[in-house]
């Protein structure tokens, strides 16, 4: 047992410095108005700074936070455009209150439509999952039935519901199909460029 202890807090010490936002090289060189410039070109919030605190605080370095601010207002101006505010909520990610007034009304409406969007497609990933589900549990069947492990008979009934789920799901897909592809058409007709259309699901 006392060999456990030392290997779990091992593990837990590489996902820890695994998730650290800076390695403590690059703490002690780091220059910090370029670090919140990089940030902010990525969409950070304001309070990710605490996470560079965190990472460089075994070090020598001392994390400038009047740089890392003014880097990192400079980035969000560039991340804040209406594109980038699409692609980030058609990719379920969070809009951390970055942008300037003059930016954020369009940054936040193209946000809500891919926020949409994003929504429709979790919708549809987890019919799909279902429906693939579905499929493996037919071809089980089908393979111990084909070995002689399991009577045919007996499980009719099971292929039926299957089948019957599958032909629902297929029809729930091809609705959010729709849906997804009238609002890929108000997107373009904004004037944003177009986004990755989902994988057809036969």
């Amino acid at each position: 047992m006392r060999l456990i202890f030392p290997f779990a807090a091992l593990l837990a010490a590489l996902f820890l410095s695994s998730c650290a936002s800076l390695s403590k090289e690059e703490c002690v060189v780091a220059d910090w108005q370029s670090i919140g410039e990089r940030d902010g070109a990525a969409g950070k919030g304001l309070n990710y700074f605490s996470r560079h605190v965190d990472a460089c605080k075994k070090t020598v370095a001392k994390p400038d936070q009047a740089k890392w601010q003014a880097g990192h207002s400079y980035g969000a101006q560039r991340y804040c455009t209406p594109q980038n505010g699409l692609q980030a909520g058609n990719a379920g990610k969070t809009y951390n209150n970055i942008c300037q007034p003059r930016q954020q009304r369009g940054f936040l409406a193209a946000f809500e439509l891919g926020k949409e969007r994003y929504n429709l497609l979790s919708q549809r990933s987890s019919l799909v999952r279902e429906l693939e589900g579905n499929r493996s549990e037919i071809d089980r069947i089908k393979r111990k039935v084909k070995k002689k492990k399991l009577d045919i008979n007996k499980h009719r009934p099971t292929f039926r519901i299957l089948r019957r789920k599958n032909r629902r799901i297929l029809d729930d897909i091809e609705d959010i199909d729709y849906r997804i592809a009238r609002l890929d058409r108000h997107i373009a007709q904004e004037g944003y460029e177009p986004l990755a259309r989902p994988v057809p699901i036969y």
